[in-house]
């Protein structure tokens, strides 16, 4: 903020827990140290922009060099018990320059002296592979064929309600025929196509025909003989 307690300028939301100011407050330190992961951001105040980021696991004590060029981070007894050692990092973010592993430590720190000893510094330049790109990022605009206006496609979109993507979702209880498998019982064939169609009428008791008592005509043989026989067909 500025003295009529106007922002300036805004670090963002980040999970941090340390605020810490070089000696001649150019640098600036954003960190997340005991509990949290160890990010470390280091910000231009002057020029009110990040130089870079970085990263010490498991971080307790800091402190930045007298002249404004190194920060210091520790991780000490007995908070931590194991990985004791301290790591140094330029200002800018590069490094870390030294890793000085120890069996146990209690303390780390700067030997102390006025910043007057020490002239003010211009920020170091970083290496073109490490470089913060502070250009906005650019959004690809949606392929349009030379000449259109994109009109037809606004009309479809009003006219179908469409605004979205398409999601195609599984149907529940579809059953899929190429990796189905089949059960196998002991005794039973397997494959159910193997076992014979049984006759829908199968297993029903069929009636049994019952004999009618109603008398049966019989044949006359007799009747072509007596025909033949006839006394009226012999009359001349």
């Amino acid at each position: 903020f500025d003295l009529s307690h106007n922002p300036i300028y805004e670090f963002g939301y980040l999970h941090r827990n340390t605020i810490s100011w070089s000696p001649h407050s150019r640098f600036l330190v954003l960190a997340g140290f005991g509990n949290l992961a160890g990010e470390i951001d280091f910000y231009d105040v002057l020029r009110l922009r990040k130089l870079g980021s970085n990263v010490a696991h498991c971080s307790i004590s800091y402190s930045w060099s007298p002249d404004s060029t190194y920060f210091l981070v520790g991780t000490t007894a007995p908070r931590m018990n194991v990985d004791n050692g301290f790591k140094i990092f330029k200002h800018n973010s590069q490094g870390p320059l030294v890793v000085k592993p120890m069996s146990i430590l209690f303390d780390v720190c700067w030997q102390t002296s006025s910043p007057s000893t020490y002239p003010p510094r211009s920020v170091s330049p970083l290496p073109k592979d490490k470089a913060v790109s502070t250009a906005a990022p650019t959004v690809s605009a949606p392929y349009r064929p030379p000449g259109s206006t994109g009109e037809l496609s606004n009309r479809l979109k009003l006219e179908t309600g469409f605004t979205g993507k398409v999601t195609v979702k599984p149907v529940v209880g579809a059953v899929s025929s190429v990796n189905k498998t089949v059960r196998s019982i002991p005794g039973l064939p397997t494959n159910p196509s193997s076992q014979p169609n049984k006759n829908k009428n199968e297993g029903t008791k069929q009636k049994p025909i019952q004999q009618s008592n109603k008398p049966t005509i019989q044949p006359n043989k007799q009747l072509p003989t007596l025909l033949a026989n006839d006394p009226i067909k012999q009359l001349p």
